[in-house]
């Protein structure tokens, strides 16, 4: 009996993880510990016996973390370097957990995965709900069929209520983009359960995702969501009758929903009407914004193309950059904006080595997620690097820790079943 509760120690310090969307940043830094001190209880039951580090899968799993280490010796800015370290430090724990302390011979049931995923899509959808549900009780949802409120928010005569309460919801609040990203990954493991038969539950998940994925107004979501979905019913449904119904029916009813839906049509049309040029004066909105965030992050590569400004040291040179436009958007944001494209990030502050070490990393999981035929493991990870294009996923909590607990553990798996 005592040593079946040890074997279950590092399913329980998981488990107990895939509540994360509901914790804070104090209460998931405080589930990582928890997970890495059950990890290691159950190493020491029978060191010689149950240890034997995977170094390989390490080190290139703690890759970008690498970088940050390196970053620091030639920064110009050892303060927000230490920043970023510490935000980045689920990019080397998890795989320290998954690869060195638990390392070769421990490993994880399928049942035991397979229940941790279901709990995560259960959290994700309480997060949902408990968002919902704060819209609802505000009267902020009756915003959301009001196509005069998110026209004025784009033309920055106004304020876009629905995602500004989606951040502010108590106990749960998350950034729209954020938001969104766990709502994509709560439909593409619900999908891919309802493809595999599982129950009415998930179609129930699948549903609530969806809705997060519609609230939030986040375009790279709903473009990923497509993309991912598309590749999944490509791969996953045999029948091609089936197939093409599916995918008919997804393509029309998100061609219907950004046509109609006031939150959706008018970040869509945002992007058509807005000339493709940096903001000036009080006219500007996220397109011209990123414009601007695009001409400085070249600008600020330009400076040293080669090995990058070091971790954290690309602010400074941003944030001059930032301060030449004639905007208070910049201003309020004490003059810093970062690159909003992760594989920018790592040009910029690694130069053209670090881009180039970051996006192998990004294929070389691209590359074992189709040498092992892992479908929910390649989905949810070209999800991830679509999310890239547009977001600093891993220089954020939500971002850095759903990265770094999901897209590991899916190597570890498939590592197991490869061994057996």
């Amino acid at each position: 009996m005592k040593y079946r509760i040890i074997y279950k120690l590092p399913f329980l310090g998981l488990l107990w993880i895939s509540f994360f969307p509901l914790l804070n940043i104090k209460g998931v830094s405080i589930s990582i510990i928890i997970f890495a001190l059950l990890s290691v209880i159950y190493v020491c039951s029978d060191f010689q016996e149950k240890w034997k580090p995977d170094v390989k899968s390490f080190s290139i799993a703690a890759l970008p973390f690498g970088l940050y280490i390196v970053g620091l010796a030639y920064t110009d800015n050892l303060q927000y370097g230490f920043k970023v370290l510490e935000t980045g430090l689920p990019l080397i724990v998890f795989p320290l957990i998954y690869f060195i302390i638990l390392g070769k011979n421990h490993e994880f049931k399928n049942s035991e995965i397979n229940m941790q995923l279901n709990f995560f899509v259960f959290s994700i959808s309480l997060m949902i709900m408990i968002t919902i549900s704060y819209l609802v009780l505000t009267g902020i949802w009756k915003d959301f069929f009001d196509n005069e409120i998110f026209l004025k928010s784009v033309q920055n005569k106004g304020v876009n209520t629905i995602r500004i309460a989606i951040e502010k919801t108590p106990f749960v609040g998350e950034h729209p983009t954020y938001f969104a990203l766990l709502s994509t990954i709560c439909v593409l493991i619900s999908f891919f359960r309802i493809l595999q038969k599982k129950g009415l539950i998930f179609s129930i998940t699948l549903v609530i995702g969806l809705v997060g994925i519609v609230i939030s107004g986040a375009k790279i979501a709903i473009v990923s969501f497509l993309i991912t979905l598309v590749i999944l019913l490509i791969l996953k449904v045999k029948r091609k009758r089936t197939m093409l119904a599916l995918f008919l029916v997804i393509i029309a009813s998100s061609v219907i929903l950004i046509a109609k839906v006031p939150l959706l049509k008018n970040r869509f049309n945002e992007i058509l009407i807005t000339k493709l040029e940096p903001p000036k004066g009080i006219n500007y909105n996220s397109t011209n914004v990123r414009v601007g965030i695009i001409e400085c992050t070249f600008e600020t590569f330009r400076k040293s193309p080669i090995v990058g400004h070091g971790t954290g040291g690309s602010k400074d040179d941003m944030t001059n950059c930032y301060m030449q436009y004639e905007t208070d958007i910049f201003a309020r944001h004490n003059y810093y904006y970062n690159s909003h494209n992760q594989y920018f990030s790592f040009a910029v502050s690694y130069g053209l080595l670090g881009f180039s070490i970051f996006l192998f990393w990004v294929c070389w999981y691209v590359k074992k997620a189709i040498e092992y035929d892992d479908i929910l493991f390649l989905v949810i990870m070209l999800n991830f690097a679509i999310f890239f294009l547009t977001e600093n996923l891993l220089e954020r909590q939500t971002g850095n820790v759903l990265f770094s607990l999901l897209i590991p553990l899916f190597y570890k798996l498939n590592l197991q079943k490869n061994a057996r």
